[in-house]
């Protein structure tokens, strides 16, 4: 289950950062935004996701659902080298970085 919430949470952020136009006084890095194509790409090798990821949130730039969804990409290469207890730690570390709507009683 908490792997369909980081899933989840990865796609609506990429859908939500994609649909919004960059804003004019931003100036991303050609590095920057090779390095997250790289993390959210399918195609990437597992050994090249986790380091594209792992640049990503190394730079410290991005936050909420951006940030999360490096997480949880990264968590889903380091799955791919079977590399479980550390992809569980980003996967967790995915969802908590989101604040979770609260459910009405």
């Amino acid at each position: 289950m908490r792997v369909l919430t980081c899933l989840t949470v990865a796609l609506l952020g990429t859908a939500v950062l994609l649909a919004q136009p960059p804003a004019a006084s931003a100036q991303v890095s050609v590095e920057g935004d090779q390095s997250w194509q790289t993390c959210v790409s399918v195609t990437t090798p597992p050994d090249e996701k986790v380091a594209a990821c792992s640049t990503v949130i190394d730079a410290k730039r991005e936050t909420g659902s951006k940030l999360a969804a490096a997480y949880c990409f990264r968590g889903h290469g380091l799955t791919e080298k079977w590399q479980y207890d550390a992809a569980l730690a980003d996967l967790n570390e995915s969802i908590s970085t989101v604040p979770q709507p609260t459910m009405a009683r």
